[in-house]
């Protein structure tokens, strides 16, 4: 009977130390995995912080490039001569970069990189070659002859048209500039040529 029990015992003790052994290996593929799995995070989240912190990088150099532009080839189509210190006087003037216009429209308006005192004017996939012109007015005024659109620039906006067709493509666009002198507009209106001139008591 002792020797049964000794014998039931010692198959016991066997069994505890393999329980033992195998809690032993699962703990350490456990680990080895949980490890792993936290070295992969550790690394998504540094590639995730990169390309968050260059994100704004990117931005800047977008918007660092759109303050001017380079003409396509198809566009320069007459001679790229210096323009005279008059027509550059009138390119100085103009209001660049992303005009908001009426009905939705979007006027992308650049100095070109080559060619200074003339313009890239886009609106929507048709884009424009424009020059700076002398009008009788004195009103500033870009045209491109070769296509027949000319942007006429007041204070408080700036126009498209075409005159080949007869009709204005954009209208009420504004720079940021223009947006002031309207909303100045709005809050003290000029008198109207209309309205009677004040008597003055002598």
């Amino acid at each position: 009977m002792s020797s049964m029990n000794k014998f039931f015992g010692r198959q016991t003790w066997l069994v505890q130390l393999l329980c033992g052994a195998l809690a032993l290996a699962w703990l350490f593929t456990a680990g080895s995995v949980f490890a792993q799995e936290l070295k992969d995070t550790s690394a998504h989240k540094s590639k995730a912080h990169v390309a968050k912190k260059s994100e704004p990088a990117l931005k800047a150099g977008v918007a660092k490039n759109t303050s001017s532009t380079t003409a396509l080839p198809g566009l320069v189509s007459e001679s790229a001569e210096p323009l005279s210190p008059e027509l550059l006087e009138i390119a100085s003037q103009i209001y660049t970069g992303r005009l908001q216009c009426e009905l939705g429209q979007v006027v992308l308006l650049l100095p070109i990189q080559e060619m200074p005192g003339r313009f890239q004017l886009t609106l929507k996939k048709q884009k424009y070659l424009m020059t700076p012109s002398v009008t009788p007015t004195g009103a500033i005024k870009l045209e491109d002859p070769q296509m027949g659109a000319f942007w006429i620039q007041l204070g408080n906006k700036s126009m498209l048209f075409n005159s080949k067709l007869g009709q204005r493509m954009a209208d009420e666009c504004q720079g940021p500039g223009q947006q002031a002198v309207a909303m100045r507009e709005r809050i003290s209106p000029p008198p109207s040529l209309l309205e009677p001139i004040p008597k003055v008591d002598h």
